[in-house]
């Protein structure tokens, strides 16, 4: 018999079926046999992805500071906040 010393087991109370590196095992007692198990994850549909959209193309207003540090955007709708020179974009509201 064959002895299974690997984490994450899970049984039926027929079957063993274990982690073992990337792979998923089945081990029957009845049979004393381990078998590697064929799963297959379908990648997300494109449809269902995050599309990123160019911000130049769908900018509808700009206003600088009035001392010339940051720039307001509006964005696709949303408002949008940046320093010019350093410093992260932030989106407001």
């Amino acid at each position: 018999m064959t002895t299974i010393t690997r984490a994450f087991a899970s049984t039926d109370g027929r079957r063993i079926v274990y982690q073992w590196g990337a792979r998923i095992w089945c081990f029957d007692p009845a049979t004393d046999s381990t078998t590697a198990l064929a799963i297959q994850t379908p990648g997300h549909r494109t449809q269902a992805a995050r599309k990123f959209v160019s911000a130049e193309d769908n900018v509808q207003g700009v206003n600088l500071h009035p001392e010339g540090h940051s720039v307001a955007l509006e964005v696709r709708g949303k408002l949008f906040s940046m320093p010019l020179w350093e410093g992260a974009v932030r989106q407001n509201g």
